[in-house]
């Protein structure tokens, strides 16, 4: 029985803004225990909601932490799926967690590298967007430093922006408990972010990402008045911003390309 609750991994239910998790182990577990699904289903619910310890994993392979968890809406959907709807709460949970690790804990634990030919065929359409992209990050978080709105870490202009060590945590919310990134390109980016981070390969969900990216630097401002009177959310901002370098960063190490600061 294990072997089935591991082979049954969530899938993510693709919407723009959202991030969805649907769990179809209830129908599959059903005949083997000779209890109905919608039992079954009913009470793994029970079980995500009120249980101490998370049991699955996110996209991007990290166990939710039970603070996480606990602000997740489980619901049991049609067909006695198991539906798992992150909230605003717990993704702000989770972005902290994210861009609070190193680039190497980022990274999946077991992904395919590219060889050198296969990376140098897709060079300027794979590559570059991805470089260009990361480069822009990494300016743009030095912006932010030297307008007083983060400190971050390391503080080398040559290395990688590894971490935001000032203001820790980020202020992700607004008093109502939703985020303060709720422009299109702002959710857009984010949840185009948890797909690239559970890659294993290289994938057109990549360049996509670079995409996103560049259009929500179109759309959202750090300066200015978002700095004179939101500074909170130019913080958030560049929270996603930094969140968005290590998307880039990962998929650039799966073609097996060093992430660069600026081109």
């Amino acid at each position: 029985m294990a072997d089935l609750v591991a082979s049954n991994a969530i899938r993510r239910v693709r919407r723009t803004e959202a991030i969805i998790y649907q769990w179809a182990i209830a129908p599959q577990l059903s005949p083997l225990l000779s209890i109905p699904s919608a039992t079954i289903a009913q009470k793994l619910v029970d079980l995500l909601t009120h249980g101490s310890k998370p049991l699955v994993r996110s996209d991007p392979g990290y166990k939710l932490r039970a603070e996480i968890w606990v602000n997740c809406r489980v619901t049991v959907y049609a067909h006695h799926l198991i539906q798992i709807e992150v909230s605003d709460r717990a993704l702000a949970s989770w972005l902290q967690q994210v861009i609070a690790l190193p680039d190497l804990e980022l990274t999946p634990s077991v992904f395919r590298r590219e060889d050198s030919a296969t990376s140098n065929r897709r060079s300027l359409e794979g590559i570059f967007p991805l470089q260009a992209a990361h480069a822009r990050c990494c300016s743009l978080l030095r912006l932010g430093e030297r307008e007083g709105l983060i400190k971050i870490y390391p503080a080398d202009e040559k290395s990688l922006p590894q971490r935001i060590d000032w203001p820790n945590p980020l202020s992700w919310l607004q008093e109502e408990g939703q985020l303060r990134l709720v422009h299109p390109s702002e959710r857009y980016l984010l949840v185009s972010g948890v797909e690239v981070l559970g890659d294993r390969t290289f994938s057109p969900s990549q360049i996509h990402f670079s995409e996103r990216f560049f259009a929500f630097d179109a759309a959202c401002r750090i300066l200015g008045e978002i700095k004179a009177h939101a500074p909170q959310l130019a913080q958030a901002r560049l929270g996603l911003i930094l969140f968005s370098r290590h998307c880039l960063a990962q998929s650039l190490e799966i073609q097996g390309i060093e992430p660069l600061c600026e081109l």
